[in-house]
């Protein structure tokens, strides 16, 4: 049960990281216009 908790908190972690980076590369690319 606690391997399946880690699991999905992890796939949430994930796809917050890849949200930042996606605001990050926006915020570059609109500065860079």
């Amino acid at each position: 049960m606690s391997d399946k908790f880690k699991e999905h908190e992890g796939s949430i972690i994930s796809v917050q990281n890849v949200e930042k980076i996606i605001f990050i590369n926006t915020e570059l690319l609109m500065e860079k216009n």
